[in-house]
Order: C-alpha cells, then sequence, then structure tokens
C-alpha cells in the first residue's frame, strides 16, 4: 500500500474537483476521525472551527472561514437590493407560519 493512504481510499477527478472517498468508524462518544488525506487537501489545521450540516441524507463538515470586512460590507449591500415584499407574500408567509405552529402544538 503506498505511503499515506488508508485503506478504501478511492479519489475520482470531476473538473478541477478531486473527490476522495476514505472510511473512517464513528466512535461511542460520536467522534470520527478526518484521515490525514482529507485534512491536507482541505487544509484543515489543529483548532479549525468546522461547520456541520446534515443535508438530504449527507453529513457535511465544511472549515469555518471568517468573513473579511469587504465580504461582509458585500453581504450587508446585497441584501438591500432584495425585491419589497407584497401584500400576497405576506399572506402566504402568515398561512405557512400558522401551519407550522399547527403541527408543533400536536407534536
Amino acid at each position: 500500500m503506498e505511503r499515506g493512504k488508508s485503506s478504501g481510499e478511492v479519489a475520482s477527478c470531476f473538473g478541477r474537483c478531486i473527490r476522495t472517498n476514505v472510511i473512517t468508524t464513528l466512535s461511542t462518544n460520536g467522534q470520527a476521525v478526518i484521515p490525514e488525506s482529507i485534512r491536507k487537501q482541505a487544509q484543515l489545521r489543529t483548532g479549525d472551527k468546522l461547520d456541520v450540516s446534515y443535508i438530504n441524507g449527507l453529513v457535511v463538515l465544511r472549515k469555518r472561514v471568517p468573513f473579511a470586512p469587504a465580504q461582509a460590507r458585500a453581504f450587508i449591500l446585497a441584501g438591500r437590493e432584495m425585491p419589497v415584499q407584497t401584500a400576497r407574500d405576506k399572506a402566504v408567509g402568515r398561512v405557512v407560519i400558522s401551519e407550522v405552529r399547527k403541527r408543533r402544538r400536536v407534536a
């Protein structure tokens, strides 16, 4: 086996993105080791913060990168370009909110 590769490691190329699959095991404490090959590709270092999400059957880890001041400003300014809510939008919003509240009361 090649040095630095875990058993079961498979790398495939999608355009400019390299997808690597490595099998790891979840501990009884809910912890998993991110293999070295993945840490190198993602440029993860000790102490890095990770966002953990669950999306359509996938557990997604994403390195948390703080906004630079220019990025934060651009984000805020982009929000100002949102369309103005119409009376119909507000009515639909009220209906959706009441449906969610009904489901919560039942549960």
